[in-house]
Formats: C-alpha cells, structure tokens, sequence
C-alpha cells in the first residue's frame, strides 16, 4: 500500500500533506480489490509502519525530522464491549464441550490470551505442577504465507500467567487425553508439542478457532460473541471482582495500564465507590470534629 503511493517521492521531499492525502485515499478507496476503502484500524497500522521507518531514518541521519509524527491517521470507532455473563460462559462451553475447541476456548476465557498466543502454546509452556503458563510467543498467518512463529506482541506481552486449580486440572485430563489418542497413532508427545491441536496433531488454525467460536456461541443462543469477546470476558470479570487495573493489565499483557484503563474504564464507574467506602471503612472515627471556617 505505502509504497505504490508514496514510493515516488524523494525521502527527504516527504511532506505531511503527501501522508495526509495518502490516509485520505486510503480512507476513500484504499482496499486491493477496488471494492472500496480501508478500515481507520488498517490506516492506523500503515501509519506505525511509515512513521517506524521514517524514525529509522532520523536515527541514522538520513532525516532531520520524521514528518510522520505531524499528521494523525483516523481513528477507529471505539466498538462497544459485550463480555459473556457467568452464565454465558457456561453456555459456550457447554456448546464447546464434545468438540476440539473446547480446551482452546476454555483457557482462553480462563486466561485472557490473544489467538496468537493460545495457539502458539507448547507443553513446554506450561508448568501444572507450579500452576502458571510462559507466553513467550505468537502464531501469525497471512494470505500469502504460511504460519510463522514470532515474539508476543510487545515486550510487556511476553509474560508468566498463573492457573486457577480448575483450570490445572482441567488441562492435566487433556493431556492424558491427548498422549492416549497419540499412542494408538504411533505417535510419542514431546515438551515442544502444540498444547492444542487436532486429534492427529496436525495445528489448528487461526482463522478455524476463530470460526468455532462464532459457530459455537450461535449454536449456544449467544449472538455477537467472537474469539477476542473471551478477553473481555476475562477482564470484565477481574473488574466486577475489584481486582486492580495493574494486576489485570499484566494478565492480559496490554503495553500500559493506561490502555487498560482506556479500554475498559466504562465497565469501572463502581469502583471508585467502592474505593471511598474501603478508605472511610479504614479510617472512621479520626475526624475529630468539623473544619473551622476560613476567616
């Protein structure tokens, strides 16, 4: 996309009128197919792209500035959060339960990892004895290429996330499960083995997961629900617990807690109530009695 459209221009020529008019063609009829324009989300992405190049090029003296940094890409709609209910949850997986997604989709709305992380897990990754799990990388597909693993998303993604004890034991069955179904096929489980795959250990694929759990929500009676809903889920659920944004930014493995925040500060209006009670709970009775007025 960038450089059919801005490859002609001499680096140190690069205006931001030249990106601006490029977001806006974008914008307008951006898509390869010619069947209209790109998502602001995508626009986002080519700008990270251009502006990484472009600070690569200050850095090594080839530029003075990076112009990148003086136009703003579109932003895209902030989509409403839906998480699934308790109730939901049990629904999914219930519809889940006698397929090959289940496990996947079970340490997903346990965990909170993104599908490139979930697929990616090995038993290598995974220690039920300790009871935590090593998100130390990623599965990524393309159209055009085959499956690449690759780091986490960002350094704050590479992370060691713990287990609730249903969820151990939930995972040591699947295993089992798992090595008996190898053995008949001749096969011996190794450490470096997929932790989800199917019943012939060949992978699952993203784009399938993704698909099941769409399928399966609407075979459950839940409308709207996709893979990613299962995060939300997770965090929606940390927050009506009052566990704090930091504690839920980690697990989720989000760059800061201000994208926490930012992502899900509409489902916390009730706990800085809640704060204020625990703070008056801890120091009731030290008021002595009221302020004098200012003179």
């Amino acid at each position: 996309h960038l450089i059919p459209k801005l490859g002609n221009i001499p680096l140190k020529q690069l205006q931001p009128a030249d990106i601006e008019t490029y977001y806006a063609e974008a914008r307008k009829n951006g898509r390869a197919d010619g069947a209209g324009g790109l998502s602001a989300q995508t626009i986002q992405h080519h700008g990270r792209v251009l502006s990484q190049a472009l600070n690569h090029a200050v850095a090594t003296q080839v530029l003075g500035r990076n112009v990148a940094q003086f136009v703003k890409p579109p932003r895209p709609k902030r989509k409403d959060i839906s998480p699934l209910t308790r109730e939901g949850v049990i629904k999914l997986l219930g519809a889940a339960s006698q397929t090959e997604f289940y496990y996947p989709l079970l340490v997903a709305i346990y965990t909170g990892l993104r599908r490139s992380e979930l697929l990616a897990l090995t038993w290598a990754d995974m220690d039920l004895e300790e009871r935590y799990l090593s998100v130390n990388k990623g599965i990524h597909t393309h159209s055009s290429e085959s499956e690449r693993i690759q780091p986490p998303k960002t350094d704050k993604s590479k992370r060691l996330v713990s287990l609730p004890i249903d969820l151990v034991l939930a995972l040591r069955h699947h295993r089992e499960t798992q090595e008996a179904i190898w053995d008949e096929l001749g096969k011996s489980m190794g450490m470096g083995d997929r932790i989800f795959a199917r019943p012939d250990g060949s992978v699952i694929h993203p784009d399938s997961l993704s698909k099941a759990c769409v399928r399966l929500a609407k075979q459950a009676g839940l409308g709207g629900v996709h893979l990613h809903t299962l995060r939300h889920t997770l965090a929606s659920m940390l927050i009506q617990q009052g566990e704090n944004t930091k504690s839920i930014s980690e697990r989720l493995g989000h760059s800061s807690t201000a994208f926490t925040n930012d992502v899900y500060g509409h489902l916390m209006p009730g706990m800085e109530e809640a704060t204020a009670a625990k703070v008056n709970a801890a120091l009731e009775g030290v008021i002595i009695g009221p302020a004098r007025p200012l003179s």
